[in-house]
């Protein structure tokens, strides 16, 4: 249900906004879910110790029938922008065949530049979540934290995702573009994992677990979640409104399939490496997302992918014939 809800609320949130500002928005909802976590699962801790063990879930099913009612009453059916070319998206929604959800990516995936994103996205999965399934594993046999600083480091850790998201990952989204956001986070996050590797031992003043909590950690946070939203956000530019939906549905579903097998990747590798090359490991494997970001997405992606959210083709219009160059030009001058 949780699952389903963000990605309604992730689809609806690229309906109401335009190409411009669907970075900030996104993060913003990214913030807002990171923040309902993170106090839910104090509050469901508070509740279950204070009045019953049943009482986490009696709380859950009062929100929600709040959030039921909330969506029901506050939210229109249709975005402003349908509203205001509600014939010609009737038009385009009659004649648009209804897919299922892997049968909308597969349409969506064929244009080159969703099969770019898609693949790049998942290339992307498989990297984070193979080195976050092994961070706890990792930094117990390096920094030899105990539960309690675990602990500790974990409220750390989703405090900065409450606090980057909201302040930080959209506009730096918004105002480099995602490729160029794309590229900036996977060489931060290289370079943050490299300085872990390389200069922990010599910090005389610093501490090594200090300069992973204070330094190493938010660096890497921050350019994991301007990479988390730079591909959502060229996701929602790239696949076509009236298949948002089922589509993310599917992504969702691919992105799965890359958490399960994430595991046993990353812990084939801090088994192979070890826990003091793990860092320069994690390191080469960003450095490879960054090559393969120059490599899939074209200097223009920015140009393109606004000319997509316009109704446009990937392909640039120098390319087009004559003929269709001048319609693409009419359409947009009407």
């Amino acid at each position: 249900l949780v699952k389903q809800t963000m990605t309604a609320s992730s689809a609806m949130m690229v309906a109401w906004t335009s190409p411009e500002e669907r970075a900030a928005a996104l993060g913003r909802l990214q913030s807002a879910a990171a923040l309902a976590f993170v106090v839910g699962q104090g509050l469901g801790g508070l509740l279950s110790r204070a009045v019953h063990a049943a009482a986490p879930p009696a709380a859950a099913v009062v929100l929600y029938t709040l959030d039921i009612a909330w969506v029901s009453c506050m939210l229109p059916p249709m975005p402003p922008a349908a509203h205001r070319a509600e014939s010609g998206a009737e038009a385009s929604a009659a004649a648009t065949p209804r897919r299922g959800a892997f049968g909308s990516l597969r349409a969506a995936a064929v244009d080159g530049c969703v099969a770019r994103v898609i693949a790049l996205q998942a290339t992307y999965a498989l990297v984070a979540r193979g080195l976050g399934s092994m961070a706890q594993l990792y930094e117990q046999d390096k920094y030899s934290f105990s539960s309690e600083q675990l602990g500790v480091l974990g409220t750390w850790r989703g405090l900065l995702g409450v606090g980057l998201q909201a302040s930080v990952v959209g506009s730096v989204v918004r105002r480099l573009g995602e490729r160029r956001a794309l590229c900036a986070a996977f060489g931060v996050s290289a370079c943050a994992y490299l300085a872990e590797a390389l200069l922990t031992p010599r910090l005389a003043s610093l501490p090594a677990a200090a300069f992973y909590a204070l330094v190493a950690l938010p660096f890497r946070a921050a350019a994991g979640f301007v990479a988390t939203l730079g591909m959502k956000s060229l996701f929602s530019q790239v696949v076509p409104a009236e298949s948002m939906g089922t589509a993310l549905a599917a992504l969702d579903i691919v992105l799965s399939v890359c958490g399960v097998m994430a595991p046993a990747l990353g812990g084939m590798l801090l088994q192979a490496v070890g826990a003091s090359l793990h860092p320069a490991a994690a390191s080469c494997a960003h450095l490879m997302l960054l090559l393969l970001t120059v490599c899939l997405l074209p200097a223009a992606t920015k140009g393109h992918f606004a000319r997509m959210a316009e109704g446009a083709t990937c392909t640039s219009q120098a390319s087009l014939e004559p003929s269709a160059a001048a319609a693409v030009l009419k359409d947009k001058a009407e």
